[in-house]
């Protein structure tokens, strides 16, 4: 029981989370996560969810290996969430490092 009311607690205090905050952990646990699968399923869950933004769409594109990764990444999420200045400039950098 006593197991049951600590998860109520942490409940709770996931639903006073506000929306700045809830980003900056989003943020915070797709720069944990890197280039690796894990953060490629948070952010596909985020973009579910409607809750993906711009920064984090400009770190997940940072995270692909290749340009047409990056851009087939902003093409499924167009919908969702709009490419920023940011996301523009990390693809041209990698067309460049391809020699494109």
């Amino acid at each position: 029981d006593a197991a049951k009311n600590a998860w109520g607690e942490q409940y709770k205090q996931a639903l006073r989370t506000s929306a700045d905050e809830l980003n900056r952990q989003r943020i915070a646990q797709l720069r944990r996560l890197g280039s690796g699968h894990a953060a490629f399923r948070l952010f596909f869950r985020l973009v579910q969810a409607r809750e993906v933004n711009e920064d984090h769409l400009n770190l997940i594109v940072q995270a692909c290996r290749t340009s047409r990764e990056q851009a087939g990444l902003v093409d499924s999420v167009r919908e969702v969430v709009r490419p920023d200045s940011r996301v523009y400039s990390s693809m041209v950098v990698q067309l460049v490092l391809e020699g494109r």
